[in-house]
């Protein structure tokens, strides 16, 4: 066994794809044909044999792979020496087609017996031949689609290879062509001039390329047909339109074609293009070989005496080597041309990717490199082990020895004296990749994976390159407070030392360490730490409003309530508890700070809480009493404090915590009103005792409200009690002093009490308390409106009574009607629900006379008469039905 290596190339990105492997040579005559499929290898030979040999593909541990032969069939044709001509393997049918001695011989693939032949008449020869399906329907083909064609001197013939002795077309040229090629309903056929294409189905010929007048090879690569023409071949697609030229160095005398590698047999030597490009990558010395040929993975090439392998260097090697050059592209577009159908494709994919983003690293394209590191799923911490700083110290990735800033430093000094102009270049490129390196972190980031230690990394290199790199405080402050898992030590050492006292809390209080975060925030309060304009009030009021219970509460939600009083009290005055606070110890705590926090906490206990506990809604309303008094005696004092409308609005409060709450201890405050100017309060008070006189007589004797007097007796619902303090008022008003001008020798609020009230006034009553002397003329209208208010009710009443004695005597007659009913019960007496007779047994009678066992009554819904389905719940029996 030989190997022989490439020679140089014109293609700049040339690496090693394949090697020339001897595999055997041939036992007797000279190789004519070879033909090859999967693993099987068909020789055929100038005394008219033919040779199968299984190949076997073998792979050292150092990925280098070599190939095994053994003969395993050997077949004649039984014409003597005549050669083998061409051969071809139709895999789908399991059929070997061959040309021997100008006759078209097919053979079973696996046993080389002969299946059928096929020869023309008058002894002209098949000279080549041609396979391809011809058939009108999409989708998987079925055996008959697959056909021949054959050429003899310029006829061709189109056949099924399962009938091969019935043509089914037949056309005549007019020139012979050299071979024939059939690809997408089309015949190619090659002259020394030029290619041409029949279409199949229609008969049209076309010319489809003037040649120089070379040999015509052609090829099928993909979806394009490659047709040669001396140093250059032409890719046509379906359209036949715009080929696409391949230079080569020689005249071309045979392809094989494995994609992406296209290989051409020419003089000398064999040349490997890459149809992606069309770039030459190899040249490969092979100056006795004149036989190429391939079907699926395997190239062959062959002497006159001996057969070679064109083994595939491994992808991976293949395309490290072209990495290695810098050809990232070039080696990238390789492996996923070449190895897309590989079962181990995406492990390969891995390893490939991470090495080119290696090289593009190593030569400073950031901004590609990291794209690979993030196709490839690389592990972030390989990469930031070159980014100094940024690895947790617990990381159990090392730092490595060679950093971006030695990497950037060596690429731009290139051995130049260092100066301004460098080091600012140096600069900017570190700049770069950390700028590089924080998107693919962000892209990559997700705190939901398993794989907490890589999270940890990633989250705890984007907070040190977001400082480093200048990002807002907003911005890191955002991500320090969020979903993340940032290493915590680690990240409190850092930012400690650039005293961002801020963010360590935010990431403290992520983390629920609670008390870190406090304490923090109570010095940035006090100004014991300075960090910007950060003062962390509103973060505390937000984490203590939701604690329970505990000690870090009391001793934290001190400074914030002497820092803002009403912010601050936001923390007892929260619904996000859990379980709620204990009112009388909140109340307790609060003493120290005065009045105001705990009437704010009652005010949340009463109206967000709907507590109704007497205690507390005692002590809020001594809290508006106080303040209101404290205010009451300002104003007394001439303080402005009183006269911007304080006084006003905390009366107001009071006036309706006084007259909306039914919970507080009236006494308490009344006891506290009680003799004070507040007379508006002590009106509730005594409605809410129902000592409506004191009322009344704080409504006339000391505020002078002649008519809220009126109206707060007209409200009063017991009409006994209404009437009473009606006449109280009456008594009231006529202690008035009488003014000059009223002549009648009455007030004028008595005489609006008399007009306006004289149905509550009892006349008889009223009589009795005017002045003895004063004439009746003066009250006329009163006791006119008196004695028909009296009138009125006298007939009301009548009415009333009649009404009542009408219903008295109908009730006395249904119950005289009721008792006169009865029920006759005969010995043919049936119960209603049960059906037998109710004889001398215990029975019950509907309304309507139904007869039913008092047993089967009991039974029975005895709301429903089982005779008729009446429902008396719902349709109620009535007398007139007597």
């Amino acid at each position: 066994r030989t190997r022989t290596m490439s020679s140089s190339s014109r293609s700049s990105a040339s690496f090693r794809a394949f090697d020339v492997e001897t595999l055997f040579p041939i036992p007797s005559g000279r190789i004519t044909a070879v033909a090859s499929h999967k693993d099987a290898l068909y020789v055929g030979t100038t005394d008219g044999q033919v040779f199968m040999y299984e190949i076997e593909e073998i792979q050292s541990r150092s990925g280098e792979v070599r190939w095994n032969t053994r003969q395993q069939l050997q077949t004649t044709f039984g014409r003597g020496r005549k050669n083998v001509e061409q051969m071809e393997v139709i895999g789908q049918l399991g059929q070997l087609i061959a040309i021997c001695d100008g006759t078209l011989w097919v053979l079973k693939m696996n046993t080389l017996e002969t299946i059928n032949q096929f020869s023309l008449p008058k002894g002209a020869p098949v000279q080549a031949f041609c396979s391809g399906v011809l058939s009108k329907r999409a989708g998987i083909k079925g055996l008959s689609d697959y056909h021949l064609c054959v050429l003899s001197k310029r006829k061709l013939l189109v056949m099924k290879i399962l009938s091969i002795n019935t043509v089914i077309k037949e056309y005549t040229l007019a020139e012979t062509p050299t071979n024939l090629l059939w690809h997408a309903g089309r015949i190619y056929m090659g002259h020394r001039k030029h290619y041409m294409a029949l279409n199949v189905e229609s008969g049209d010929l076309i010319t489809v390329h003037q040649t120089r007048g070379s040999d015509p090879h052609m090829a099928v690569l993909n979806d394009e047909v490659l047709l040669c023409d001396g140093h250059q071949g032409m890719l046509y697609n379906l359209t036949l339109s715009e080929p696409k030229p391949i230079e080569f160095s020689q005249s071309v005398h045979g392809i094989v074609f494995r994609h992406p590698y296209l290989v051409t047999l020419q003089k000398n030597q064999l040349e490997v293009h890459n149809v992606l490009d069309r770039s030459l990558i190899q040249t490969i010395p092979s100056s006795a070989s004149y036989h190429l040929t391939g079907q699926g993975s395997r190239m062959i090439l062959a002497s006159s005496s001996h057969v070679y392998g064109l083994v595939a260097v491994p992808l991976k090697q293949q395309v490290n080597e072209l990495l290695n050059k810098q050809f990232v592209n070039e080696a990238i577009q390789l492996f996923e041309a070449a190895g897309k159908d590989r079962e181990d494709f995406d492990e390969l994919k891995t390893d490939i990717y991470q090495d080119a983003a290696w090289a593009l690293f190593s030569h400073l394209d950031f901004r590609r490199a990291f794209e690979f590191f993030r196709r490839s799923d690389a592990d972030p911490r390989t990469v930031l082990a070159r980014f100094p700083g940024l690895l947790p110290s617990d990381c159990e990735v090392r730092q490595a020895e060679i950093t971006v800033s030695m990497l950037v430093t060596k690429r731009l000094q290139k051995g130049r004296p260092d100066n301004a102009e460098i080091q600012a270049k140096i600069k900017t490129k570190i700049q770069e990749a950390l700028a590089t390196l924080v998107r693919y972190l962000e892209e990559i980031r997700d705190p939901q994976d398993p794989n907490r230690a890589k999270q940890e990394a990633i989250d705890t290199a984007l907070l040190y390159l977001y400082v480093d790199l200048g990002l807002s405080r907003k911005h890191i402050n955002n991500f320090a407070s969020n979903e993340n898992r940032i290493h915590l030590k680690d990240a409190q050492t850092y930012l400690t030392r650039r005293k961002m006292w801020y963010t360590i809390a935010l990431l403290c209080c992520y983390r629920r360490k609670y008390n870190l975060a406090l304490e923090l925030y109570r010095k940035l309060g006090t100004n014991e730490l300075q960090d910007g304009t950060y003062v962390g009030l509103q973060e505390t009021i937000n984490i203590l409003k939701t604690l329970d219970d505990c000690e870090v509460l009391w001793e934290y939600s001190k400074w914030t309530l002497r820092k803002d009083l009403e912010r601050g009290m936001k923390i007892f005055c929260s619904t996000d508890r859990r379980i709620p606070l204990a009112a009388g110890k909140v109340l307790e705590f609060l003493s120290e700070f005065g009045s105001t926090p705990r009437q704010i906490y009652l005010e949340f206990l009463i109206n967000e809480r709907d507590n109704k506990d007497e205690q507390y809604h005692t002590k809020l309303a001594l809290l508006y009493l106080d303040t209101t008094q404290a205010l009451v005696k300002l104003k007394m004092q001439g303080s402005q404090e009183a006269e911007d409308g304080s006084l006003g609005r905390v009366r107001r409060k009071l006036l309706d915590f006084l007259t909306s709450s039914k919970h507080y201890n009236v006494a308490t405050v009344l006891a506290r009103v009680r003799g004070t100017v507040l007379y508006e309060e002590c009106i509730v008070l005594y409605r809410n005792l129902g000592d409506h006189q004191l009322a009344v007589s704080i409504l006339v004797e000391k505020i002078g409200a002649y008519e809220r007097a009126e109206k707060y007796c007209a409200a009063i619902e017991d009409a006994e009690v209404r009437d009473e303090m009606f006449l109280f008022l009456l008594q009231l008003l006529l202690r008035l002093p009488i003014k000059k001008s009223d002549v009648s020798g009455l007030s004028q609020p008595v005489l609006h009490l008399l007009r306006t009230y004289a149905r509550y006034l009892h006349p008889i009553r009223v009589l009795g308390l005017l002045p003895k002397e004063l004439p009746l003329s003066y009250v006329h209208s009163y006791l006119r409106m008196a004695m028909q208010e009296s009138q009125h009710s006298l007939h009301e009443a009548q009415v009333k009574s009649s009404l009542m004695k009408t219903q008295h005597i109908r009730v006395k007659s249904d119950l005289m009607t009721l008792r006169n009913r009865s029920v006759t019960v005969t010995s043919n007496s049936r119960c209603a629900v049960c059906g037998k007779h109710i004889g001398d047994r215990v029975f019950a009678a509907y309304p309507t006379g139904t007869l039913v066992h008092f047993k089967c009554l009991k039974e029975t819904d005895n709301e429903v008469d089982p005779s008729t389905g009446r429902d008396f719940s719902k349709y109620p029996f009535d007398v007139s039905e007597t």
